[in-house]
């Protein structure tokens, strides 16, 4: 118990340093702090669920990969804040939010063959496509109807895949665990990581493309 209690103490201050460097790295004189402070927030909270879902255990793979994908999803989101402001983080949860409720929405209407069952049971190649194709369509309706909001629609197919392969890592990852959710956070819907694992592959890969 002594050892399991150190090894949280260990964590609070190494993950708070890295976050607060990621702070640091981020921000300057010209740039709102408050957003930044979001990302910590959302980082250390999801992080240490993770960490209690894999049961503190510090040399676990599954631990690490999660922390992995979390952090590069973190730092997403930090890039495009720094080059779109607020209109960046809409573009990545309206897309990412969008290609989940799409590839709901058709896979449970058309069915048809699963997209990974030993990974997501639930999904379908129907409901991928969908997931796909719904990426393109807000991309458009964004470019359309508020034509400097959206500076490039090419990257939106990329951006509707990564939301669909963010999920499919963190069904993986829990597999991996042999748990249903991720913590309980939201009661009835899972933990952090559970709601913004489409978000953060999807703001990792927009990040990149800036």
């Amino acid at each position: 118990m002594a050892l399991r209690q150190r090894l949280k103490t260990t964590f609070i201050l190494m993950t708070t340093a890295a976050l607060l460097a990621l702070l640091i790295a981020f921000t300057d004189s010209s740039v709102k702090i408050w957003p930044f402070l979001i990302l910590t927030a959302i980082g250390f909270a999801a992080g240490w669920e993770w960490l209690k879902a894999c049961s503190y255990h510090f040399l676990s793979p599954i631990l690490w990969a999660g922390w992995g994908f979390l952090g590069a999803g973190i730092w997403g989101f930090g890039k495009v804040f720094l080059a779109q402001g607020w209109q960046g983080w809409f573009i990545i949860v309206a897309l990412a939010a969008t290609a989940d409720t799409a590839a709901y929405a058709v896979g449970s209407f058309l069915k048809g063959p699963k997209l990974c069952p030993a990974i997501s049971p639930g999904k379908t190649w129907s409901g991928f496509l969908g997931a796909l194709l719904s990426g393109i369509c807000i991309s458009a309706s964004i470019n359309h109807f508020f034509p400097h909001f959206f500076p490039n629609t090419s990257i939106s197919f990329l951006l509707a895949l990564s939301a669909q392969l963010g999920d499919l890592i963190e069904s993986f990852l829990k597999r991996r665990l042999n748990i249903k959710d991720t913590g309980t956070f939201l009661p009835g819907h899972g933990g952090i990581l559970d709601r913004i694992d489409s978000w953060l592959l999807t703001g990792f890969v927009y990040g990149l493309w800036l």
